[in-house]
């Protein structure tokens, strides 16, 4: 069979992932925003997001341990092992990542008490009270609503599938100066390898930087008076 045609990241850049930022700090903390918030901010696949549960949140570590995603077959959606080993992770948690669970754990609380039924770990994190967790099309739609009334648009010059959150996330930790492996690691891939056939043009963007900054620091005229002593030390 012939190979699928290669999709390239399509991540939002700088000024497209403030806009979006801004959006969701203003938007209501609806599941639907949370898996946005957390697919940016973690680079967890939409599976993975769908299938963690409560008690999958460390919030005394600040860590989130990726145990499980959320598949189809012919049966419909259900609950799976990750997508390959290195997909069984655990991710540190930022402050701004704990905040927003912090908040969504009070808001799961309170919908559990509305629904007149006992909070459990075993929920998941953007599922109901009802203990399933939601459907992937459902958080697809919302993103798609979000990217048209924003006008997003990514780095492809299309506007971005929920996926390219993950892509995002991963060219801003490479940009930034993160470690090929680290960002593999992170990610769930199955080596390093993956993440540079992935983010080659990105990887080399960020080699550039790098040279660059240390050819500034090579090559920086040094101080006046160590200028001098050496003439004098010449002469």
């Amino acid at each position: 069979m012939p190979k699928a045609r290669h999709r390239e990241p399509n991540a939002l850049d700088e000024r497209e992932r403030g806009r979006l930022l801004t959006f969701l700090s203003i938007a209501r903390d609806c599941p639907e925003n949370v898996g946005i918030y957390l697919a940016l901010l973690t680079g967890m696949r939409r599976g993975e997001l769908l299938a963690l549960r409560w008690r999958n949140v460390d919030f005394e570590q600040k860590i989130l341990h990726v145990k499980a995603s959320i598949g189809f077959g012919e049966n419909g959606h259900y609950e799976k092992e990750p997508k390959n080993g290195g997909s069984r992770r655990s991710i540190p948690m930022p402050d701004e990542v704990a905040g927003i669970l912090t908040r969504r754990l009070t808001a799961a609380r309170a919908e559990c008490f509305k629904a007149g039924v006992p909070f459990e770990r075993s929920m998941f994190v953007l599922g109901g009270p009802d203990g399933e967790f939601m459907a992937p099309e459902r958080l697809s739609r919302h993103w798609a609503v979000t990217v048209r009334q924003l006008g997003l648009v990514g780095s492809e010059g299309e506007p971005p599938k929920f996926h390219d959150l993950r892509h995002t996330f991963a060219t801003a930790a490479i940009l930034a100066g993160t470690d090929i492996k680290s960002v593999s690691s992170l990610l769930g891939h199955a080596n390093a390898a993956m993440t540079l056939n992935i983010y080659t043009g990105v990887n080399a963007q960020a080699k550039r930087t790098a040279m660059d900054a240390v050819a500034a620091t090579m090559t920086a005229a040094p101080p006046v008076a160590e200028i001098l002593e050496l003439r004098a030390a010449g002469e």
